[in-house]
């Protein structure tokens, strides 16, 4: 399984803050408008709160973990169910 890169950690105050991470990962094609849109709309009614995301390969599933929820988004903005995969060696998410 491919390591899973943290390309934000940062506590949000407001969605200013989420939207302009958000648009940097966008350009950088890190993640897809569908992505974002979708993570901007599970991480709003959230703030203000710590916002960490992360992802395996660019332009695939984006895990997210926003006030202490844990979020996965596949490749069409949908939201995925079922349980995160920790690394095998160190048990942990991040």
């Amino acid at each position: 399984m491919a390591q899973l890169y943290v390309y934000a950690d940062t506590h949000a105050d407001a969605m200013s803050d989420v939207d302009q991470t958000l648009t940097d990962l966008v350009r950088d094609e890190i993640i897809t408008s569908s992505h974002k849109q979708t993570l901007a709309l599970a991480i709003e009614p959230l703030l203000p709160c710590a916002v960490k995301i992360g992802v395996r390969t660019p332009l695939s599933i984006v895990y997210c973990e926003a006030g202490g929820r844990r979020f996965r988004v596949g490749q069409r903005g949908q939201f995925m169910p079922g349980s995160w995969r920790a690394n095998l060696r160190t048990k942990r998410f991040w």
